[in-house]
C-alpha cells in the first residue's frame, strides 16, 4: 500500500479508502496488518498524519476488527509508547514452533504445494524440511523457513519431472515396483 505513495497524503488517502471499504463491507472483514509497527509514524512526513491515529477512533468504536502482527522488540519500541493504541489491542505472544509442530503445520500446507507444483510430498520430506531448516537456517523462524525449504524442494522436483507423478503406492500394491506389478523398470 505504501509503494508508489510518494506524493504527500497519498498513503493516508489509500488507507482511509481501505478503512471505508472494510467498515462498509456487508461481509464481516478482519483487517490483518503485518509489520504493524510501520504504521506508527507512517505518512508522518512534513506534517502528515500518523496512520495509527486514523486507526484508533475506528478501533475504539468497534468498526474495525483488526489483527496486527509485529516482533516483540518492535512492539516494545513503538506500541508500548502509544498507550492509546496499545490498549485497543489484546497482546497475544506467539512463540516459534518446534520442528514437530512445524511438521504439523507443513502437513496442513502440503496439499497446496502438491497442487501448485504438481508433485507428491511424502511425510518424511515434511519432517526433513522442518528438522533441517531448524538446524541449518539461522536468522529465520519456523515455520517460515521450513515452508521456504519445502517450496524450493517442490519447485526443483517439478522442474525435473518428465511425467506427472503417480500416487504413492504401498509395497504390497500390484502396480508398485516392489509389489511385483507390471511397472516398467
Amino acid at each position: 500500500m505504501q509503494a508508489g505513495a510518494s506524493v504527500k497524503g497519498e498513503f493516508e488517502k489509500r488507507f482511509k479508502g481501505l478503512m471505508a471499504e472494510v467498515i462498509s463491507s456487508p461481509v464481516p472483514v478482519i483487517l490483518f496488518i503485518d509489520e504493524a509497527h510501520t504504521l506508527i509514524g507512517a505518512g508522518n512526513q512534513q506534517g502528515g498524519l500518523d496512520i495509527s491515529n486514523l486507526l484508533k477512533p475506528a478501533l475504539a468504536r468497534g468498526e474495525l476488527k483488526t489483527i496486527a502482527a509485529t516482533t516483540w522488540s518492535e512492539y516494545k519500541k513503538y506500541f508500548e509508547k502509544d498507550a492509546a493504541l496499545s490498549r485497543r489491542f489484546q497482546l497475544v505472544k506467539v512463540s516459534e514452533p518446534n520442528a514437530a509442530e512445524a511438521t504439523i503445520i507443513l502437513r496442513g500446507l502440503s496439499a497446496v504445494y502438491e497442487q501448485s507444483h504438481g508433485v507428491l510430498i511424502d511425510d518424511d520430506a515434511l519432517q526433513a524440511a522442518a528438522t533441517l531448516s531448524e538446524r541449518y537456517l539461522s536468522g529465520r523462524q519456523l515455520p517460515d523457513k521450513a515452508i521456504d525449504v519445502l517450496d524450493t524442494a517442490c519447485a526443483r522436483v517439478a522442474i525435473n519431472l518428465s511425467s506427472p507423478p503417480k500416487a504413492n503406492l504401498g509395497a504390497d500394491h500390484p502396480e508398485s515396483p516392489a509389489g511385483g506389478g507390471n511397472s516398467p523398470a
